[in-house]
């Protein structure tokens, strides 16, 4: 029986563009939006800062450093976040659930930057619908490693076989179920509710 929902941010509960974000960064930094993509590819320069290895400073910094470019903070943070919308019919559903009382979650990799983004933002008004939060920059580890479900596991205060998990990408899927939950890949709202209806949840 499941007892609790985590669901992951982007391209889940949120839709994202990696391209806008690419042509903003460009636009504020003076230089092309294959160079702002080719230090995302080269450096691993997101999963440092969705780790929690680098701040929010030492991201703008480092995106700096790496372009070879001067970039005021405030206004590459803003380029580089500005770049997510509700995906509305999966929102739907979230306020279904917990209209039926079922306690719900965020399990998302992300970075600070792009968390205040959303949640001063398209999601401010979502988020009160969930009572637990985890996020790879405060956790420090990054889905599918395994630290990241113990803490969601821990947090939602069940047995690990009574979550339901929802992800887009097949590696986060994979290491929820090896963590013990019910996980569930992401492919649209209409995959989705069937997987709702066969665990009786709607």
């Amino acid at each position: 029986m499941i007892r609790f929902v985590y669901f992951d941010l982007g391209n889940v509960l949120v839709n994202f563009s990696h391209q806008r974000m690419y042509e903003q960064l460009a636009a504020v930094l003076d230089v092309y939006p294959t160079q702002v993509q080719a230090v995302f590819a080269d450096h691993a320069l997101q999963n440092r800062y969705e780790t929690g290895l680098l701040t929010t400073a030492g991201y703008c910094d480092e995106l700096n450093r790496l372009l070879r470019v001067s970039g005021e903070h405030s206004k590459v943070v803003e380029a580089a976040s500005d770049i997510f919308w509700l995906n509305e019919p999966v929102i739907s559903w979230v306020r279904h659930l917990k209209d039926r009382q079922l306690p719900l979650g965020v399990l998302s990799n992300t970075c600070e930057a792009h968390w205040e983004n959303v949640v001063n933002g398209p999601f401010q008004h979502v988020l009160p619908e969930f009572s637990e939060v985890i996020l790879s920059f405060e956790i420090g580890a990054m889905k599918p490693d395994a630290k990241i479900y113990e803490v969601a596991i821990e947090r939602a205060g069940v047995a690990a076989e009574e979550i339901l998990f929802v992800d887009d990408r097949e590696e986060n899927v994979e290491g929820a179920r090896a963590a013990g939950l019910d996980a569930h890949l992401f492919a649209g709202v209409d995959s989705f509710v069937d997987v709702l209806r066969r665990r009786e949840l709607i």
